[in-house]
């Protein structure tokens, strides 16, 4: 009972004041009501789940059923997170870059301020969808999902867990980057067809693979630890 009341209070606490603040940011309130009915569906599954089948149920499936809602509360979450706080993230890709590359690249404009990058009369702005935060919500939800259905019954050094995901989050936050600057100068110097095009749908997915797949084959492994007999 106090469970189901202070997870109620903390809903409230976060839906009251979202509407004021979509006001204040210039979030569009269909996206977010959007997102909120999504996720009172999956809470009305959830309790349904628990009424048909009971708690014993639950016990035996916890792990499969627990990373089923947890990926499944990851896509509101993510909309929610890249309509708040888009500007940040894109603001951590473009000052440092506003910093480094002007000097090697006079061409290059970078301005923060419209969070935009400029090559040769080839710009573009690093809205939302280019910020990196689905990226990285998704290496989260892969990674614990990995770690969750590898491990098994054997224990995880936790430690080492937790600096593989601090790792892996940067890695990716600093590739996206990498893919901005290199979009921009395929844009400016080789094609914008190319750069807006074949690069920009598919070299994101790629980088992404190719990090989630040594991390399965040379890091988690070393997570785990063997199971003792």
């Amino acid at each position: 009972m106090q469970t189901a009341f202070f997870t109620c209070l903390t809903l409230l606490l976060v839906i009251v004041p979202l509407p004021k603040a979509a006001l204040v940011f210039g979030i569009n309130l269909e996206k977010l009501s959007f997102a909120f009915t999504y996720i009172s569906y999956l809470f009305s599954i959830f309790f349904l789940f628990l009424a048909v089948f009971g708690r014993a149920t639950f016990g035996i499936f916890q792990k499969e059923f627990s990373l089923i809602v947890f990926i499944l509360f990851l896509f509101p979450f993510t909309q929610i997170l890249q309509m708040l706080y888009w500007g940040y993230f894109s603001l951590a890709i473009l000052k440092p870059l506003a910093w480094f590359l002007p000097p090697i690249l006079p061409s290059l404009i970078i301005n923060p301020a419209t969070y935009t990058m400029e090559l040769n009369a080839f710009a573009v702005k690093i809205f939302w969808p280019c910020a990196g935060i689905t990226s990285m919500v998704t290496f989260t939800a892969l990674y614990l999902a990995a770690l969750m259905l590898l491990s098994d019954d054997k224990k995880i050094k936790k430690g080492k867990a937790f600096f593989a995901w601090i790792l892996g989050l940067v890695i990716i936050f600093i590739i996206n980057a990498a893919r901005l600057v290199v979009l921009v100068l395929i844009g400016g110097y080789v094609s914008k067809t190319l750069a807006l095009g074949l690069f920009h749908e598919y070299a994101g997915a790629v980088f992404f693979l190719i990090i989630f797949v040594f991390y399965l084959r040379h890091v988690i492994p070393k997570i785990i630890l063997p199971k003792k007999i």
